[in-house]
Order: structure tokens, then sequence, then C-alpha cells
């Protein structure tokens, strides 16, 4: 609970400090793709999923961003039945570079629930942990590709590949 306040306070005190500076804001709803690393891609296949994430300019190279989505994964062999999902909470900073490619740093939290089961013994288990992403882009007329790193220390890791679109949504002048 403390690194969740912490990660609030930290994003309300960037904000106040990006409202005196120029920037290009933009609303990004995209498709993604992502498989797991390690042991959970043992039990569970590639999920897709969809995003939005919000981008407050700071600067004419910077944006804040507070995103989120939902990713949904099938179980194979031992999990055959069960699902699993992700709802990840991040803010972050994008440094865009002017040839169009951004490199973004995120941390916040991810809600994820596993459904089990089928018959008589089916259930759901749900756990909220501190994780932390990088994420690697190329813009160009306003669509955004880019490649991520999902990490929650010891549960779990992912990557994944995004294609979005970023809205504009007008910038301070």
């Amino acid at each position: 609970m403390k690194k969740i306040l912490f990660t609030i306070v930290t994003f309300t005190l960037l904000a106040g400090y990006a409202s005196a500076q120029k920037g290009n804001n933009q609303l990004s709803v995209g498709v993604q793709g992502e498989f797991f690393l390690g042991d959970f891609a043992n039990y569970y296949n590639a999920g897709i999923g969809g995003s939005v994430k919000g981008l407050y300019g700071v600067g004419s190279s910077g944006q804040l961003s507070l995103s989120t989505g939902y990713t949904t994964f099938t179980g194979k062999g031992l999990a055959n039945g069960q699902t699993f999902s992700i709802i990840p909470a991040l803010l972050g900073y994008r440094f865009n570079c002017k040839s169009g490619f951004y490199l973004e740093p995120q941390a916040g939290v991810t809600f994820n629930t596993t459904h089990f089961g089928n018959g008589t013994y089916s259930g759901t288990d749900s756990m909220t942990e501190f994780g932390g992403a990088l994420n690697v882009g190329y813009t160009v007329s306003g669509f955004d590709f880019s490649v991520h790193y999902l990490s929650e220390g010891d549960v779990f890791s992912l990557m994944g590949v995004k294609v979005a679109y970023n809205f504009s949504l007008g910038g301070k002048k």
C-alpha cells in the first residue's frame, strides 16, 4: 500500500510541475499481443488484449504517461481450462526523439486474476502486485508501434508488441 501511495503522490507532484511546461497531449488506444517468459510460459499461451494511455506533454520532447489495459491468456498443459488476466495501472515518462523513436519506463501495479476449473471444482484467484515496464517504440503519422517488457519481480515477466493510434488532444503553448 505504501508503494501505491508513493506512486500516486509522485505522479501528482510531476503533473503539477508539468503544468507550467509546453507539450503535446495525446490519448493512445491500441491492441497488443503478449507472451510470458520463464515458468508462466509453461502454463499459458500467448495472450491478446487492448490498452489505453494518456500522454501529458512536458516540454518539447517528454510526456508523462498513465496507462491501463486488459490482456487475457489461456492455459495449457497442467493449466488447461484456466485463464489468466492482467490489468495494469502504470505511470511513466516517455522520452521522445525527433526521429520518432521513444523510450518509456513505467511503474505501478497490476491486478491479476486466474479463473480455474470446470465442473465441481472451479473458482477465481486474484492478486495485486507492484510492477515495472519498459517500452521502446516508434511513432509515425499518429500510429505507435512498440515492444514492451513487464515484470512483477519474482512473480512473472512478459514481453509484448503493441500497435496503437495516438489521438492529439492539443498542447500547451
